[in-house]
């Protein structure tokens, strides 16, 4: 887990590195500057791009949404998790402590999607046998 976020943080310290030698040599920007422009500009990008494509989901049903933010807050945080046991050395930093968090959520997802689809199958039948029953 470690090498994992250190590759990350190489990644971000070189684009960083990258985007502000860019700037000294053509827009003069100080680095709070940069960060005002590159994260406001990036995260709006991110923005649309989410917005466009739950509004595309959201056609279908609003749980793929629910899952979608559940899983990222989850996927953040047993990331921050195995962050803390390696600031305060509190257990193992391990890329499958983190793994088997987010298999635990998805298996809890899936016996909630079964559960969920076992009782609207359940209410549709009973609204059938209703119909049947009033109706006939």
């Amino acid at each position: 887990m470690i090498t994992i976020l250190e590759h990350i943080a190489d990644f971000i310290n070189a684009s960083h590195n990258f985007i502000l030698n860019l700037s000294n040599s053509t827009l003069q920007l100080s680095d709070k500057e940069l960060h005002f422009w590159v994260i406001g500009i990036g995260s709006i990008v991110f923005f649309i791009i989410v917005d466009l494509l739950f509004r595309y989901i959201a056609k279908w049903t609003v749980t793929a949404l629910s899952f979608i933010y559940a899983f990222t807050v989850v996927f953040f945080l047993v990331i921050v998790i195995e962050i803390e046991q390696g600031i305060t050395n509190n257990g193992n930093v391990e890329v499958l402590d983190a793994a088997l968090g987010l298999a635990g959520f998805l298996a809890f997802f899936i016996l909630y999607v079964f559960a969920k689809g076992l009782y609207i199958f359940s209410q549709r039948i009973i609204d059938k046998v209703h119909e049947k029953k009033y109706f006939n």
